[in-house]
């Protein structure tokens, strides 16, 4: 019993044989078997593809699903080819093909985008648009793009303006200098960014009302730089804009903005001004209340404002200046040149009716309309002249731009128009341009005293 139950035990506890693995042995017995069952497939499917009428696309449909379900994916889509030859327009065929309805017809999903593209096209030039940079838009406005402006919000903006807009900032609502578009909270709040702050208006007006540090507010054409309060500063930024509003049209396209906004030094203090001057301007300091610093670095105009009768007038000279001098660039054109004084002279005193009237009974007194042959070349505004004689040849200069503009003269307006035309699109014209400009004005040097005397008597 010992020896049969030992034995038994023996058996019982016995190895069983080793069983080997699936993953020792299977990779190549099932390549086999996968590598079987698709020859098997494949000659089931050509069995049955061979008894199939080729006109018969529900057949062919059943088939390419048949061959999709057992892994024959180049097969089902072969089939689903003979389906559309058999019914072009099996839907369910088409799809599985990768094939839309666009405009009633099937084509390729991954062609629809450029066929919206160019039906789009299509549209656009049936309307008179052309493409430029991506963009479609109407001939008549291929210019301005051409000329550095861009379409924002239906506005023409410059192209410096848009990439600000581009890198996500936006113009402080009251400043309107540039800040980053998260911070606009906080400039909603009247706070001012100074040196990494945000300040209230009153911190704001103590560490900018030194010229280490100056206020700069920017509009849609001017920029002022100014160490008056923000309240007043704000002011004058606002009749600075009024004054470019009056000018634009006659000078330059009333539609667009400025190429680049005009820069104003803005002061209060006399003594600020005249060594400002001193300092920025190579002619020496101007006898009169605006002169370009052409020996700036960023030739801006500066502005006595500050004087209690004059200030206003003194801006709207300024941005008249500060105007003639950026769009007449042409270095053959001298920067003291008549005409700059005379966008300036025009803006302050002859671009209103009842301005016009008042400063033409002024410029009478003061003698009228000099000799036009001698007033191109000898024309200055300079300290070395006496006042009467400075304030002489701004009037005059002044009150030609206005019998160019308003007489109705229309040799002398056509000679303005192809200096506008010489601004806008051929500056090497320019010089060209101002000398037919005045020698066009001399031959009406007669009509131009009688509209003079005219103006003078008007209201």
């Amino acid at each position: 019993m010992l020896t049969t139950t030992f034995a038994s035990l023996l058996f019982l506890t016995a190895p069983a044989a080793p069983v080997t693995p699936v993953s020792a042995v299977a990779p190549a017995a099932i390549a086999v078997q996968g590598k079987t069952d698709k020859q098997a497939l494949r000659k089931e499917l050509h069995e049955r593809e061979a008894v199939l009428d080729k006109t018969d696309a529900d057949g062919w449909f059943s088939l390419a699903l048949w061959a999709d379900r057992n892994g024959l994916e180049l097969d089902a889509k072969r089939l689903f080819g003979k389906v559309i030859r058999a019914d072009p327009n099996h839907a369910n065929a088409r799809k599985r093909l990768g094939y839309v309805k666009y405009d009633g017809k099937w084509v390729k999903k991954s062609q629809v985008a450029a066929l919206e593209e160019k039906k789009r096209a299509a549209e656009y030039k049936a309307k008179g648009y052309v493409q430029h940079d991506g963009e479609w838009i109407k001939k008549s406005e291929l210019a301005y793009f051409k000329r550095g402006y861009v379409r924002r919000e239906g506005q023409w903006i410059r192209v410096a303006d848009h990439k600000q807009y581009k890198a996500d900032k936006v113009p402080h609502p009251a400043s309107g200098v540039w800040i980053a578009k998260a911070d606009l909270d906080k400039a909603k709040q009247n706070l001012f960014p100074v040196e990494g702050k945000w300040l209230s208006t009153k911190e704001a007006n103590e560490v900018h009302g030194s010229w280490l540090s100056p206020w700069v507010l920017r509009g849609k054409d001017v920029q002022i730089v100014t160490t008056y309060p923000f309240e007043k500063a704000e002011q004058i930024m606002l009749e600075a804009d009024t004054a470019v509003a009056k000018i634009r049209g006659v000078i330059f396209d009333p539609v667009l903005p400025l190429p680049k906004r005009i820069m104003l030094f803005v002061f209060g203090n006399q003594e600020d001004y005249r060594q400002f001057g001193v300092d920025s301007s190579t002619t020496g300091f101007s006898s009169y209340g605006a002169f370009f610093a052409d020996n700036h670095p960023n030739r801006p105009t500066a502005v006595y404002y500050g004087q209690k009768d004059w200030g206003a007038y003194y801006l709207r000279h300024g941005v008249g200046l500060a105007i003639s001098h950026q769009l007449l660039n042409s270095d053959k054109i001298n920067g003291t040149s008549w005409i700059h004084t005379a966008v300036g002279s025009y803006l302050e005193r002859f671009a209103t009716p009842k301005t016009a009237t008042w400063f033409s009974k002024k410029f009478m007194g003061r003698g009228g309309l000099q000799d036009l042959d001698k007033f191109w070349d000898r024309f200055q505004i300079s300290p070395d002249l006496s006042t009467d004689a400075v304030e002489r040849n701004i009037y005059q200069a002044g009150f030609l731009l206005l019998y160019a503009i308003k007489a109705g003269d229309h040799k002398v307006q056509k000679a303005w128009n192809e200096i506008r035309e010489a601004i806008e699109s051929k500056p090497r014209r320019q010089p060209r341009a101002l000398k037919s400009f005045e020698k066009a004005l001399t031959r009406s040097e007669q009509k131009i005293r009688n509209y003079l005397e005219k103006t003078a008597s008007q209201g």
